[in-house]
C-alpha cells in the first residue's frame, strides 16, 4: 500500500471519528430535550398541588410525558450501544484492510445508528459476530443511497476505471430516498418465474425503477426472471414524500403475484409526524 493510500485510509478513519463525535453531540442535544421534559413534569406536579379542577387532564398529560421520557431514554441508550458496535466493526474492518495492504475500491455499508443493526449478531455472552457486509452496487441499499449523493457519477466512473482517489471525506445526501423491492411469489425459496411485467411510462417524476430479476422474451416483452424483480426508489425533500412516490409506483407496476412491503420507512415517517405534533 502506497503512502498516499495509507493517508486516504487514515482520512477515512478520521471521518468515522468525526461522525462519532457528531453523534455524541446529537445525543447530548437529545439529553437536553430529556431534561426539558423532566422540567415540564415538575411544573405539572406543582400545578396539580394548587389546581385540582383539571387534575384528570394534567395527570393524562403527565403520563404521556413520562412515557415519552422513558422512550427517549431507551432510544439514547440503544443509540449509544449501536454507535459503539458500528464504530468497532467499521474501524476494525478498515484497520485490517490497511494491515493487509488491500486495495478496496467499493462501498461498505454500515447501518444507521438509529436503526436495528443488520449483518451483526450479538451472542448472549456479549460476543459480537459479523454475519455480512453489504457492498454490491446492485443491492437495494445502494439503490436508495447512490441517487441522492452529489457527484456520485464521477466516483463510480473512477472506481470502475481503477483510478479512484477520493478527495472528500464525506458526501452529504441532498434529498431523501426510499427503496421498495418488488418480489416474485415464492421468494426467496422458490420464486415463480416467467410472469409478464408492465412498467407504465407515467410514473411520477422523482421515481427510479431498477431492474434485477428481469429478462426480455422473444417478442421484447419484460418477464420475471428472479426472486427480487425490481427495486422502486422514490426521491423527495422528505422521507414521507419519497416513501409515497415509491409506494405509488409499486402500485402502478404489475405482474402476477407481485409482492412488496408496505411499511418501508414507517419509523422515520412516524417520528416526523410526532415531531410536527410537538411543534
Amino acid at each position: 500500500m502506497s503512502l498516499r493510500d495509507q493517508i486516504v485510509s487514515l482520512e477515512a478513519l478520521a471521518a468515522i471519528d468525526a461522525e462519532l463525535r457528531r453523534l455524541e453531540d446529537q445525543l447530548t442535544e437529545e439529553r437536553g430535550i430529556l431534561a426539558n421534559l423532566k422540567s415540564e413534569l415538575r411544573t405539572l406536579d406543582e400545578k396539580l398541588s394548587v389546581d385540582r379542577t383539571s387534575v384528570t387532564e394534567m395527570e393524562k398529560t403527565r403520563n404521556e410525558l413520562t412515557t415519552e421520557m422513558r422512550q427517549m431514554t431507551t432510544q439514547i441508550e440503544q443509540a449509544m450501544q449501536r454507535s459503539q458496535l458500528v464504530i468497532f466493526v467499521v474501524c476494525g474492518a478498515i484497520a485490517l484492510l490497511m494491515l493487509l495492504a488491500a486495495v478496496w475500491l467499493a462501498i461498505l455499508f454500515a447501518s444507521r445508528l438509529t436503526e436495528p443493526i443488520g449483518g451483526l449478531m450479538l451472542a448472549a455472552d456479549g460476543t459480537l459476530a459479523v454475519l455480512e457486509f453489504n457492498c454490491r452496487f446492485g443491492d437495494p441499499e445502494a439503490q436508495a443511497l447512490l441517487p441522492v449523493l452529489p457527484g456520485i457519477t464521477r466516483h463510480l466512473a473512477e472506481i470502475a476505471a481503477g483510478r479512484w482517489r477520493p478527495r472528500e471525506t464525506a458526501l452529504a445526501a441532498t434529498r431523501a430516498a426510499v427503496a421498495t423491492v418488488l418480489a416474485a411469489p415464492g421468494y426467496p425459496d422458490q420464486p415463480e418465474l416467467g410472469a409478464a411485467i408492465i412498467v407504465p411510462r407515467d410514473v411520477e417524476p422523482g421515481t427510479l425503477v431498477f431492474h434485477a430479476g428481469t429478462e426480455r422474451d422473444p417478442d421484447g416483452g419484460l418477464r420475471v426472471h428472479g426472486g427480487r424483480v425490481l427495486t422502486v426508489t422514490g426521491l423527495g425533500d422528505t422521507v414521507g414524500e419519497a416513501a409515497r412516490r415509491s409506494t405509488d409506483a409499486c402500485e402502478l407496476i404489475t405482474f402476477s403475484g407481485k409482492t412488496y412491503r408496505r411499511d418501508i420507512a414507517w419509523r422515520e415517517t412516524r417520528e416526523a409526524r410526532a415531531g410536527a405534533a410537538r411543534g
